[in-house]
């Protein structure tokens, strides 16, 4: 995780909250490195339901570690994709 707080600090607006899907559930340390505030879940990831969900009630963004929990698709725009994060928008501007 060490290239992750600059990548999230270069797409992800300071105070906004992150899921952080890493190696294990839950990934603390994913969160931690991210520096932002979150949920840390891989069970639920990709469950476009719970993602909505949570949105409701501060979810911003998602950061996926490719490498333990790939992701091909999801209805959210992408902000950024390297060879091992992928980061969608999944809070709607309201």
């Amino acid at each position: 995780y060490t290239r992750l707080r600059a990548i999230v600090d270069q797409v992800v607006p300071a105070g906004a909250k992150v899921l952080a899907a890493g190696k294990s559930e839950p990934d603390p340390a994913m969160l931690y490195n991210s520096g932002r505030l979150g949920w840390s879940e891989r069970r639920r990831a990709l469950d476009t339901t719970w993602l909505n969900g949570e949105a409701t009630v501060g979810l911003h963004y998602a950061i996926f570690y490719k490498t333990y929990l790939p992701v091909d698709t999801l209805p959210y725009p992408v902000l950024y994709e390297d060879s091992d994060f992928k980061i969608f928008k999944i809070k709607k501007e309201q």
